[in-house]
């Protein structure tokens, strides 16, 4: 045989096994059938504040120990059948700690984060989470030290929550 009749024959080869399998494509499809039940869909998070009085974790010396340094929210809309009515935004939130003091020892069971959500339009606390430091482990970056906690919890999705702020401190 000659060179040029491989490429004719590769082709005439191709379009055959594609013929073929031409009437197999209906009974390989199967349809998936995607419940709206639980969709999860992004939805706008509310700001943050890092008031200046409760960024610091102070030590017993009153020494600057551990600071917030950031904080990270991831906000969706949780959809039920139930209706609009009983919709959840589920919040993520990842907070950010510098460490100022090595060698520092922390009380676990004393030292507490809050995160107080609240109404900016009549500057009134609608809830405040208390929840206690994980050490992490460490990352060093330009010579700093961090940590980090993640959290996660659930509020009402309603007009409301267009005026609220989260405020993140250390319990005093």
């Amino acid at each position: 045989m000659r060179l040029n009749y491989y490429p004719a024959l590769v082709i005439i080869l191709l379009l055959f096994n594609s013929c073929t399998n031409l009437d197999n494509v209906n009974e390989k499809t199967k349809k998936v059938v995607i419940s709206n039940k639980n969709k999860k869909t992004e939805a706008s998070c509310p700001n943050y504040y890092i008031p200046e009085e409760t960024k610091y974790l102070l030590n017993a010396k009153r020494e600057k120990v551990i600071k917030i340094r950031g904080v990270k929210l991831n906000c969706e809309i949780l959809k039920n059948l139930k209706g609009e009515k009983n919709q959840k935004i589920t919040i993520n939130q990842t907070i950010y700690y510098q460490v100022l003091k090595n060698k520092t020892k922390i009380n676990k069971n004393n030292t507490f984060v809050y995160t107080a959500i609240v109404n900016e339009k009549n500057k009134n606390i609608k809830a405040k989470i208390l929840s206690k430091i994980k050490i992490e482990p460490y990352k060093k970056v330009d010579g700093k030290i961090y940590f980090k906690n993640n959290n996660k919890f659930k509020i009402n999705n309603n007009d409301q929550n267009k005026n609220l702020t989260f405020y993140y401190g250390f319990q005093k």
